[in-house]
């Protein structure tokens, strides 16, 4: 069957409603005046499926807004001024209704019904909306159309749902918290979160939590590709489910980083095909470790944000994903790409992460502006629509590697000769700018970048005596 004979079926199916739940809202609140408030939290005038409810439920309301008080009496008298008394049911249906209800006990979840309902024909009304606008458009952009929908769908299910919670509950998830940070201290971890294979974010950002938008800010050069790869395939190797959408590598590149980074292959050896025994086997091993890990890679062209955030929904739709990497916001499409749709792409991206309670890595290219400065040190400043992205993140951190700056190679070079070069080349600083969670500050010791197979790893107290200070490039 077609689609024209599906619509055609379902057009004679009479649309989700609860009228049973709706006469009960309005009996508890014609008896029970003390739940009219919390009614009026849960429920829109145009929530009721009977155009007669809707009337009572607007004299109801008025009538207490004035008034103070509700009876049969008083809606009654109200719905005859106004004219509406027969289609809203007369008097005699204002009584049943008042009669129907023992109490008010069970308004709430009553509300909860037909909020259910309405969220059910709202998504019909949108359904019928998204396969009009697909024939409109003849299948072109048909990913922005979806996705477009989609966000309004997801809108309209939880609008009008959340109803808040009472402080017992609250103070129940805290102490849950609570105990799992203390558990992680029982048993000698000094985070609470997946650990990240780096101390500095483990130290920093309390390990990989959920729900959080770390915002990774670098230089073209610095690594801060690789360094998410690198905390992608340890989250990975944990079992933890991760998504890497690629921007500006394909399909064979972003595995070769990856391979690299797990069989700790030399970089041009695996670039040119020239690896010895030694190598071939580490890289067949690390083949095989990848294959069965739980990550999954994502290439979109045009890289716009409502066909990332899409392919990012269709992936958590099949099971949660607790990891996610956008590499990189400023190669996601926009209209002006200013700071105000920057910002429109941080808010987006946020609610993602806030709906699906998952961490999402976004890495971010600084601007030539640390050029301009006699030690190169990046700022937040440095990124345009900065503003924007540090109000949406929780943690952002820049990287720093001065040997990517000739000048300071060169200074270095005149005082220290190859072996300080050498040195330099291994000097990373990654500067922890803001932190809503936890401290701010830099760590320039405990992560260094191996030149020789191009990615960044952690060295002992003896090898952090052997590199230069920061003194010796300012």
């Amino acid at each position: 069957m077609g689609w024209a004979g599906v619509t055609c079926a379902m057009d004679d199916r009479l649309p989700p409603q609860a009228l049973d739940a709706e006469r009960s809202v309005l009996g508890s609140m014609l008896i029970d005046g003390r739940c009219i408030p919390l009614v009026l939290g849960l429920l829109r005038r145009d929530d009721f499926y009977f155009r007669g409810h809707t009337l009572l439920y607007d004299a109801i309301t008025d009538v207490h807004r004035v008034e103070g008080e509700v009876d049969q009496i008083t809606v009654g008298d109200y719905l005859k001024g106004t004219g509406n008394i027969v289609e809203a049911g007369g008097l005699v249906y204002l009584v049943e209704l008042a009669a129907g209800v023992a109490s008010a006990a069970n308004v709430e979840h009553h509300c909860r019904i037909i909020k259910e309902k309405v969220i059910a024909r709202r998504a019909i009304d949108d359904a019928a909306a998204l396969q009009n606008a697909l024939y409109d458009s003849d299948g072109l952009d048909s990913a922005a159309v979806v996705r477009e929908y989609a966000a309004q769908i997801q809108s309209r299910s939880a609008a009008g749902l959340d109803i808040g919670v009472d402080m017992a509950e609250v103070m129940d998830s805290t102490r849950a918290q609570y105990e799992v940070a203390a558990e992680a201290t029982r048993s000698g971890r000094e985070y609470v979160g997946t650990d990240s294979g780096f101390w500095v974010f483990n130290h920093f950002l309390n390990g990989i939590m959920p729900s959080r938008l770390t915002v990774s800010g670098a230089r073209p050069g610095s690594g801060k590709t690789t360094l998410a790869a690198e905390v992608a395939v340890h989250m990975a190797a944990q079992g933890k489910r991760v998504g890497f959408v690629s921007l500006e590598m394909g399909q064979a590149d972003v595995g070769g980083l990856l391979a690299r980074i797990r069989g700790d292959l030399d970089p041009e050896a695996f670039r040119k095909g020239t690896l010895q025994e030694d190598g071939l086997m580490r890289l067949n091993e690390a083949d095989g470790e990848l294959r069965g890990m739980p990550i999954k890679t994502f290439y979109q062209v045009p890289a716009t944000i409502d066909t990332i955030l899409g392919s990012m929904e269709h992936y958590e739709a099949r099971a949660h994903v607790d990891f996610w990497v956008i590499d990189y916001l400023q190669r996601i499409s926009m209209t002006k790409g200013d700071d105000a749709e920057i910002g429109a792409v941080c808010r987006a991206i946020t609610d993602f992460k806030l709906r699906h309670n998952t961490h999402i890595w976004l890495l971010s290219q600084l601007s030539r502006k640390t050029e301009e400065r006699p030690d190169h040190r990046p700022r937040i400043g440095d990124m345009r629509g900065s503003g924007f992205i540090e109000q949406e993140a929780d943690a952002l951190f820049l990287i720093h590697r001065p040997a990517i700056y000739e000048d300071i190679v060169r200074n270095i070079f005149k005082t220290k000769g190859h072996e300080g070069v050498a040195n330099l080349q291994r000097l990373v600083e990654i500067i922890v700018a803001k932190n809503r969670f936890g401290p701010n500050g830099s760590e320039k010791k405990r992560m260094v970048w191996v030149p020789e197979r191009a990615y960044f790893t952690e060295v002992s107290h003896t090898e952090q005596s052997n590199l230069p200070s920061a003194r010796d490039f300012q």
